[in-house]
């Protein structure tokens, strides 16, 4: 008898196709007279250890020792448990503890991971050597069975236990029995065409997930070769490509998920398609439209079958082969099919009678594959989901939960669930079991967990309620201790409380939009693919702007430290490269750089080239809000004298740019004026009309580059080079070359605000440079125009919505109390700077909790004002590049910054540590939403919030200094801003991290307060850092009552 068990088949093949090969992984492979040989010494040695029947773990990654173990267990008359290293140690020991697993098998490796498992209770680990060559495997199987081995094998009537997601918040156990896998494997051999042995079958599935079982005893008991699909060449477009060529796979399982990045890669790159002859298409419905893709670009010869089951009835129970018939009409679902043989399909209505054609009931499933144990120490869950067919006493069925129907052609049709268990990538998940580990976490109230369709993709969002807030990595890492990756959450959004219908159930429609929660971060367990290239690139740039030699895709931008302006340095490179850019608030978040080249790579797939717009006629366009303030206060000081300390233009942004070497000014000229041509932005200027403002675009003219000689450079007074612009009249920039007696050199560069931010300047100096060494390469005309005629309305839309609900009864503006004793009958403001030293504190602080340096020194502001004015809720001003919400192309120039309330709500039994990791939590979130300036949401504002006057009187912003490194050229310029641009609130502080220290400054109303006061706030700031720094775990009424020792009962 050739198919009484699993290892008596694998025995007859073994004999008839002994020297064909039977298992490949990456280089090394395996005839089946090898595989046999070494499964024996395998199996001898789990023997010590096990008795027949006994279940023994897998625990170890993909690999050909995977596969050798599992026939090794069989050999030795136990059943195998796989388990995944990326699963949370928690759940591996749950299913352990279920099955009675009391042995597992383990790879030694480096960083032994693995070790967690071997501290289970009475569990013992057995380590599968790799052997180095065949004549090492020759001589242990030698010297375990001797020379001519022949021995009986244990009957295995339970060959495996898979273990799925469950509704209670712990997976659900199922023993299959041994027929149930050779009738999958024979009828698979038969419908797919590979009975007759020496075909290559890939196996891209892990071995947790049961379309591995399909593929692997398909090949190994029919005489095919079992191709093993690397994660590595599995998560790369490249590779996989070059597999599936390179080694003629025959037969290949995608997720629709996976072959839908595949077929977009090849269409995007216009190259050959390689598909393997057979496409198992498996784990989720596949579409009309991605059958279509495949099939036409391939003509006739790649066949895709769409094959259906669930876990509880031994991987499938129906397919289907798709036709042409099934591609008339793509509003239709793709069929799964009729039964494989020996199994019984019913469409079953409430009343547990049969289904008219085409009429929608439950899919009931019998046959042999249908588990006869059921779960595993689960008698309720059995009783609800295995019963007796009312029709039939003598036949057990399996209640799938899948909604179907009959076609009049006899295939079913699935059209959805029942329960809330749902399908992403081919995973099968309860999302209750989310629930139930959501609640479990002290500080969550209640959960609900939702499939909601984000960009192209399935994911899992989260709603919650809370006793109080609690940062989103905190609820994520409580999650990922004990549910596998494909069940985390992308989006967590608090709720105040869920709103139920009449019915009891949950009103969907009053949740918000799962787009104002938070995203999580996406670990290496992702099944998005990076293609290799773009991936070493990716890497590569990241380490470029961060300054760093090395970066790995387990790294996290920001704990590198990336902070927002990096964030734009390196869109700028990749939109150079592909012409795409992530989001900023997705680079500063918690995502790690793997996950990043993930979505780079799909975004880069769906990515169309744009083309230019059709605005080349368009001469003007109106200002923004923000522009539109400006041009009011610049036109008001030319009828007033300035009041304000300051010398130079109060709305230019002047800098110093210090050179490493020294320039010719012939060059120079010529770069600058290639960037003006560039951009137009830079050849405007603004027309006042009866109520507003317009922007005029004016026609390229040569620009003549000053050159000044000065005595001694580092002492000039700036002021007295720097022009004043008229704003009502063209060229609002200017640049001198500086030189003084030694030969020294700077350059003076002064634009005006409205027409450029921080980050244009920043633009303009590395095009100016880059120009200046390469001449010869001309870079690409950018119409500004267009963008600003043709701002997106719908994503300022979503911006007032999600402000509009985030300054709901929104608090009244705090300020620091006037100096009464102190003031100055005096207009305009006035400055005062200071600088923190102990940057390498700082950083290492910032790198134990996860922050930024802005989120450091915005959230002390924030709790100096909480203890000098005794208010939990205020809003202080920030700002937003604006580029990234707005969807601006990295390499425009032009006035993107937006200044945005930001909502502070203390808690006096927080730690600060904690409360500065919820601001970043909160920042990182407000960065999808800056694409509005203060106008714009004080316009939408409701009468009653809008009445409380101000919505803030306290400002802040922070940044990097800029250095340009040519290091081919040995040239470095370094800006020194010399800006002074009045504020517009009373109190505004900025710092500026340079090399040396983090240097800032006070911007303030010379009416409210006196020099003293400010000086004084200066100490009490430091002190509010330096208690910070010395203990992140120290609680804020702790901190408060110190604060007030210190300084308010002295």
């Amino acid at each position: 008898m050739i198919n009484t068990d699993i290892i008596s088949r694998f025995q007859y093949v073994v004999e008839r196709y002994a020297d064909e090969k039977a298992l490949t992984y990456k280089n090394e492979s395996y005839t089946y007279r090898e595989l046999n040989r070494i499964t024996d010494a395998v199996a001898k040695i789990i023997g010590k250890y096990t008795k027949p029947g006994m279940v023994v773990g897998i625990f170890m990654d993909k690999s050909a020792e995977y596969v050798i173990s599992i026939l090794a267990i069989l050999k030795a008359g136990c059943t195998y448990l796989p388990l995944d290293s990326l699963y949370p140690v928690s759940r591996i020991q749950t299913m352990l503890e279920d099955s009675g697993c009391k042995v597992v098998v383990s790879k030694q490796e480096r960083n032994d991971i693995e070790a967690k498992i071997i501290h289970v209770d009475e569990s013992k680990s057995v380590y599968v050597e790799t052997w180095e060559n065949k004549a090492e495997q020759e001589m242990q199987y030698k010297d375990a069975y001797g020379e001519a081995a022949t021995h009986k094998y244990p009957h295995v009537h339970y060959p495996y236990i898979i273990y799925t997601s469950g509704s209670t918040g712990s997976p659900k156990g199922i023993r299959i029995e041994g027929e149930a896998v050779l009738n999958l494997a024979e009828q698979m051999s038969i419908q797919l065409q590979c009975s007759y042995g020496r075909k290559r079958i890939a196996i891209i599935s892990p071995f947790v997930f049961d379309v591995s079982v399909g593929q692997m005893y398909m090949a190994l008991l029919y005489g095919n070769e079992l191709v093993i699909v690397p994660d590595e060449v599995k998560y790369s477009l490249v590779l996989l490509t070059e597999l599936l060529s390179k080694n003629k796979i025959y037969c290949c399982d995608f997720t629709p998920t996976r072959l839908e990045l595949q077929v977009s890669y090849y269409e995007k790159h216009r190259m050959k398609h390689f598909y393997p002859d057979i496409i198992v298409s498996v784990g989720e419905p596949i579409s009309v439209g991605l059958v279509k893709r495949v099939t036409e670009a391939k003509g006739s010869s790649t066949r895709i079958f769409n094959y259906y089951g669930p876990s509880e009835i031994c991987v499938y129970c129906a397919y289907h082969e798709i036709n042409a018939d099934d591609l008339q009409d793509e509003s239709r679902n793709i069929p799964i099919g009729k039964a494989l043989d020996k199994f019984q399909l019913y469409v079953l209505n409430d009343a547990m009678c049969l289904c008219d054609d085409n009429e929608i009931g439950e899919l009931y499933i019998a046959g042999i594959g249908v588990s006869k144990e059921g779960y595993i120490n689960n008698p309720q869950l059995n009783e609800n989901s295995f019963i007796t067919n009312p029709n039939n006493p003598y036949q057990r069925l399996y209640k799938s939960g899948d909604l179907a129907r009959r076609r009049a052609d006899g295939n079913i049709e699935c059209c959805g669930r029942r329960d809330d268990q749902v399908k992403i990538r081919g995973f099968r998940i309860e999302l209750s079991e989310i629930e139930h580990v959501m609640e479990g976490i002290p500080t969550i109230l209640r959960a609900k967990v939702l499939l909601v369709h984000d960009i192209d993709t399935d994911c899992i969002a989260a709603y919650y309620t809370a006793q109080e807030d609690t940062p989103i990595a905190d609820i994520d890492n409580a999650l990922r201790k004990q549910l596998p990756y494909y069940m985390i959450p992308t989006y967590y959004i608090r709720v105040d409380a869920f709103s139920y219908n009449v019915n009891g159930k949950l009103d969907k429609r009053l949740l918000p939009d799962f787009r104002c929660g938070l995203r999580c971060a996406a670990q290496s367990g992702s099944t998005l693919a990076i293609d290799q290239n773009i991936g070493m690139k990716f890497l590569e740039y990241c380490a470029k702007v961060l300054n760093l030699t090395e970066v790995k895709y387990d790294d996290q931008f920001v704990s590198l430290g990336g902070d927002s302006l990096t964030a734009f340095e390196l869109n700028v490179l990749l939109e150079a490269e592909w012409n795409i850019s992530l989001n900023v608030h997705e680079l500063v978040g918690q995502y790690s750089l793997g996950y990043l080249a993930e979505m780079l790579t799909a975004r880069i797939k769906r990515n169309n080239d744009r083309g230019p717009l059709k605005n080349a006629g368009i001469v003007k366009c109106q200002a923004n809000s923000y522009q539109k303030i400006l041009l009011k206060e610049e036109l008001k000081n030319r009828v007033r004298e300035n009041t304000s300390t300051h010398n130079l233009p109060l709305y230019n942004m002047v800098y110093i740019l210090e050179l490493k070497k020294n320039v010719r000014l012939e060059q120079l000229q010529k770069a600058f004026n290639m960037v003006l041509q560039r951009h137009e932005m830079l050849r405007t200027h603004f027309v006042e009309m009866k109520n507003s403002y317009e922007i005029y675009w004016d026609e390229y003219k040569e620009y003549i580059v000053r050159n000044e000689y000065v005595n001694n450079i580092s002492s000039i007074d700036v002021s007295s080079y720097v022009k004043e612009f008229d704003v009502l009249a063209p060229e609002l920039y200017q640049m001198i070359l500086l030189e003084d007696a030694n030969g020294n050199q700077s350059i003076l560069l002064n634009i005006h605000h409205l027409i450029v931010d921080y980050i244009s300047i920043r633009i303009i100096v590395n095009e100016v440079f880059s120009l200046y060494y390469n001449q010869t390469t001309a870079l690409p005309q950018y119409n500004e125009r267009d963008f600003f005629t043709n701002r997106s309305i719908e994503h300022e839309k979503s911006s007032v919505d999600f402000w509009k609900g985030q300054l709901k009864g929104r608090p009244f503006s705090v300020e620091f109390s006037d100096d009464l004793e102190c003031v100055q009958e005096l207009d305009g403001s006035d400055s005062v700077s200071f600088q923190i030293n102990n940057k390498d504190e700082i950083k290492d602080f910032c790198g134990k909790w996860g922050l930024t340096e802005y989120y450091l020194f915005l959230g002390a502001l924030g709790l100096l004002l909480y203890c000098e004015e005794k208010r939990k809720d205020f809003i202080v001003g920030t700002y937003s590049m604006g580029r990234d919400s707005k969807g601006v192309p990295q390499h425009l120039i032009g006035f993107f910054t937006d200044t945005i309330p930001f909502c502070f709500h203390l808690q006096e039994t927080l730690s600060v540590g904690m409360f500065l990791k919820m601001q970043k939590d909160k920042g990182v979130n407000i960065l999808q939403y800056g694409g509005i300036d203060v106008g714009n949401i004080v316009r939408y504002m409701d009468f009653e919030d809008l009445s409380k006057g101000s919505l803030f009187d306290v400002s802040f912003n922070y940044m990097k200094e800029y250095r340009v490194e040519m290091k081919e050229q040995q040239q470095e310029i370094v800006l020194h801003d010399y800006s002074k641009n009045p504020q517009l609130i009373p109190f505004s502080l900025t710092g500026i991290s340079k090399k040396d220290a983090i240097h800032f400054e006070i911007i303030y109303n010379r009416k409210k307060y006196s020099h003293k006061k400010i000086q004084l706030l200066i100490e009490k700031y430091n002190y509010i850092i330096s208690s910070i720094i010395r203990n992140g775990d120290c609680v804020i009424s702790n901190l408060e009552e110190a604060y007030e020792n210190k300084y308010i009962k002295e």
